[in-house]
């Protein structure tokens, strides 16, 4: 099994966060995945990590 299950409900995700045509909602979208980026990497980088 694995991680594929997991990454195959992923790929729908990107065609719907494409379709998005509201420029506020995108730009949003961008800012929180950045941010949660950032956290995941200073949790990592201090090993608070539990990935």
């Amino acid at each position: 099994m694995g991680i594929n299950r997991f990454v195959l409900v992923l790929f729908p995700m990107y065609i719907l966060i494409a379709s998005i045509k509201n420029q506020y909602l995108k730009q949003a979208w961008t800012f929180f995945s950045i941010l949660f980026l950032a956290m995941h990497i200073i949790l990592f980088v201090n090993n608070y990590w539990s990935g």
